[in-house]
C-alpha cells in the first residue's frame, strides 16, 4: 500500500493496541514501524532497476524480518526508560504486530510480497486492492486525526479507531464480494468462450474496486479485459497481446530481463517503441486501458538501448493517473447504467 495508508493505519492500530497504556507515544510508534519495512526502498537506490524491483517487498517485509526486528528495538527503546508498566515483552509484541500489518495490507495489492523470505522466494499477492484506495485509506485518516485532536484520556478515543475497523471491514467484504464477481465472470467466459488458460488473475484498477483488469495468459500471449461490477452484458471483449518473446532471443540470457521475468511471475510481454526493445509487465495494466486497446503499459523497462529507465516507468505510474484517464475509467465503470 501506500506510505500514507501505512502511517495512519500504524498509528491508529497502534493507539488502539497501547495508547491506554502509553498515551500517545503509542500512535508516533505505531506509524514508524508500521512503516519500517519499506526501508528497503532506500537500497533500491544502490542496486540495478530490476534487482530493486525483487529487492523491495524482499526480505524486510517477511514474518522473519519482523521476529527479528521486533526485539532489537524494544531493547533499543528500553534505554530510554520512559514507559513504566510496559516492558520488553510488550513492546517486542507491539512492534511484531505492527511489521506484520504492514506486509498482511501490502500482499492485498498485485506487486508480490515474500512473507517467507529467507526461507522460501515464493511471493503472495492477493490482488484484491490498488496500491493507492481512498475507500481504504479515508477511515484511518479521520481517526487518525481526531486521535490527534483528543486528549490521551479522552474516553471517546477507542471509538474513533473502533470506527475505522468497522468501516474497513464493511468495505473489505464489498471488496472480496466484487473480486468474487470478477473471478465468477472471468470463468463463466473462458467456459462460454472455449478459451484456454495456463493462469489467469483478476485485479482492481486505480483507486476503486469496481472496475477489474483480467488477463488470461495462454502459450504464445496474453487476454486482457475489463469487467465491471456494474455491467449488465458479463460477456468479455478480449484484447490479444503476443509475449514477444522472439524479440528478445538474443537476449534471452541476459542477467536483467530473466529478473524481470522472475518479477513479473511470467504476465509479461515484449515490445519495439522506437527502436528500443521493452519489457512490460502486464499485472499493473495499461494506461487507459479500460478505453484503448492499444495503450501503453504502466510498466515499462528499456531492454536496449540502455535509457534511462527510472524515469520511464515513473511516467507510466504517473500517466495511468491523468484526469483524461481516470474521467474514461469513470465512464467505463457506469457504461451499461446511462
Amino acid at each position: 500500500m501506500d506510505s500514507l495508508t501505512h502511517v495512519v493505519f500504524g498509528a491508529v492500530t497502534g493507539d488502539l493496541i497501547a495508547g491506554k497504556k502509553i498515551g500517545k507515544k503509542a500512535m508516533f510508534w505505531g506509524a514508524l514501524v508500521n512503516s519500517l519495512p519499506d526501508i528497503d526502498v532506500g537500497c533500491m537506490a544502490y542496486m540495478t532497476v530490476p534487482d530493486g524491483l525483487i529487492a523491495h517487498r524482499g526480505f524486510t517485509h517477511s514474518f522473519a524480518f519482523a521476529a527479528l526486528a521486533a526485539p532489537l528495538l524494544a531493547l533499543a527503546i528500553g534505554r530510554l526508560k520512559s514507559n513504566k508498566g510496559f516492558g520488553f515483552r510488550n513492546w517486542t509484541l507491539f512492534f511484531f504486530v505492527q511489521m506484520c500489518l504492514h506486509c498482511v495490507l501490502d500482499v492485498c495489492t498485485a506487486y508480490g510480497t515474500a512473507l517467507g523470505e529467507p526461507f522460501t522466494h515464493q511471493r503472495y499477492a492477493l490482488n484484491i486492492l490498488f496500491v493507492a484506495d481512498p475507500l481504504f485509506t479515508l477511515p484511518w485518516v479521520l481517526a487518525f486525526i481526531a486521535l490527534l485532536m483528543l486528549k490521551s484520556s479522552s474516553a471517546i478515543r477507542q471509538r474513533w479507531s473502533m470506527m475505522a475497523v468497522l468501516l474497513t471491514g464493511v468495505y473489505m467484504s464489498f471488496v472480496l464480494y466484487s473480486k468474487s464477481q470478477a473471478v465468477r465472470v472471468l470463468h463463466n467466459n473462458l467456459e462460454a468462450q472455449k478459451i484456454s488458460a495456463d493462469r489467469h488473475y483478476t485485479t482492481p484498477t486505480p483507486f476503486n474496486s469496481i472496475l477489474w483488469y483480467v488477463t488470461i495468459k495462454q502459450d504464445t500471449g496474453f487476454l486482457t479485459a475489463h469487467y465491471s461490477l456494474l455491467d449488465r452484458n458479463e460477456k468479455l471483449a478480449f484484447n490479444y497481446t503476443p509475449n514477444g518473446d522472439s524479440l528478445a532471443y538474443h537476449l534471452k540470457d541476459q542477467a536483467s530481463l530473466q529478473t524481470l521475468i522472475r518479477f513479473s511471475e511470467g504476465y509479461y510481454c515484449l515490445r519495439m517503441i522506437h527502436d528500443t526493445l521493452a519489457f512490460h509487465d502486464l499485472r499493473f495494466g495499461q494506461v487507459g486501458g479500460w478505453y484503448r486497446n492499444d495503450a501503453p503499459y504502466v510498466f515499462r523497462y528499456n531492454l536496449e538501448p540502455d535509457g534511462n529507465n527510472n524515469s520511464v516507468m515513473g511516467s507510466g505510474r504517473s500517466q495511468a493517473s491523468t484526469r483524461e484517464a481516470l474521467r474514461e475509467m469513470k465512464k467505463r465503470i457506469f457504461r451499461d447504467i446511462h
